[in-house]
């Protein structure tokens, strides 16, 4: 097995964990591509919160963190061979040749080499590309990631005054509580199945006052200006858009 790791004694885990711990990566990723759906190329490079995060660089940069993770750290191949940045910062930055076609398609490719890098590994197993670090903490470290900037798309989203349709906010929750980097150490075993524990699948409940779909929160999904026709017209989310109807 040509990926530059050293296969280790493998601890006993709870059944399902690995597939499991799979099926969030995907859900993740899933919400971070399609977060770009429906977009202008304007619109996806817009900065609609105090700091120049963007849609668009959000995608890039998570392309980097499944290349940096699953590439760099597993075959210990240099980040320029994987074509991403050099530091997280500059993964940020758009060229002028950045599309959402392009950024969109770099990131299938990439989360398809993590999958191949992979897929013969066992969670216990070692490997040395960038230091010695078992697989489910490169598995802990990219949901980390994705699970924060699955958030920060979120609110970019919602600042954009366009629909949010329901599908985007269904995306998994991780307590970043369960990955704390001492405990991580101190309790790898119990910490990884504390994580995926604390996991679930967000659906969306209804409207608290009409009915329609809602954040986990319980603010209507749809945020646009009109008021809630069963709330006062002054209630508002804490995104400052009030219910429809």
């Amino acid at each position: 097995m040509d990926v530059g790791c050293a296969l280790m004694s493998r601890t006993t885990r709870p059944d399902g964990l690995r597939s499991r711990l799979d099926e969030l990566l995907e859900e993740y990723r899933a919400t971070l591509h399609d977060s770009l759906e429906g977009l202008t190329e304007q619109e996806a490079r817009a900065s609609l919160v105090p700091s120049k995060t963007t849609l668009l660089g959000l995608l890039k940069h998570v392309t980097f963190v499944e290349a940096v993770w699953f590439g760099e750290a597993v075959s210990g191949r240099p980040r320029r061979e994987l074509g991403v940045a050099s530091n997280p910062d500059r993964s940020f930055v758009l060229r002028k040749v950045d599309t959402i076609a392009s950024v969109q398609m770099a990131h299938r490719e990439t989360c398809e080499a993590s999958r191949r890098a992979t897929a013969e590994l066992a969670l216990d197993d070692e490997v040395t590309g960038t230091g010695i670090r078992a697989l489910w903490q490169l598995y802990l470290q990219v949901l980390r990631e994705l699970a924060q900037h699955a958030g920060h798309a979120d609110i970019c989203a919602s600042r954009s005054w366009r629909p949010v349709r329901p599908e985007r906010l269904r995306r998994p929750s991780l307590q970043s509580d369960c990955l704390d980097q001492r405990t991580l150490h101190a309790d790898p075993v119990g910490s990884l199945a504390r994580a995926v524990s604390h996991v679930s699948t967000i659906t969306g409940r209804p409207c608290r006052r009409c009915a329609r779909a809602a954040d986990p929160h319980g603010r209507c999904a749809a945020r646009t200006p009109r008021s809630c026709a069963q709330g006062p017209p002054a209630t508002r989310s804490s995104l400052g858009r009030r219910c429809p109807q």
